[in-house]
């Protein structure tokens, strides 16, 4: 299962390709990189068999992939701290041993 499924990305892969963007001053700009697949659908409908194929695009957008990169770091930043913070000495607080089993000194 583990094999198929390493092929069918392999294959995807392989029609990977960049897309670019013509902008007005005759700059070129590679905004985007993605592939298209197609996938077969049939159904029954009232006794009748319709069949077709659906064109699908999958695009992974390069300004997009990097917000979503700064939001997820900036969000690993701040579980950091807190955690950081729970292991700070206070008043009446036990300090923690280990962060995976939470065990006070």
């Amino acid at each position: 299962m583990f094999s198929a499924s390493l092929d069918t990305a392999l294959e995807l892969c392989r029609g990977f390709s960049t897309i670019d963007y013509d902008y007005a001053d005759n700059k070129n700009k590679q905004i985007a990189e993605g592939f298209e697949r197609e996938v077969a659908h049939i159904i029954k409908l009232d006794g009748k068999e319709f069949t077709w194929n659906e064109r699908q695009l999958i695009v992974r957008s390069f300004a997009m992939a990097e917000t979503e990169e700064k939001s997820l770091r900036t969000r690993l930043q701040k579980t950091s701290n807190a955690l950081e913070a729970l292991n700070k000495p206070r008043r009446g607080k036990k300090k923690l041993t280990s962060v995976t089993n939470g065990k006070h000194l």
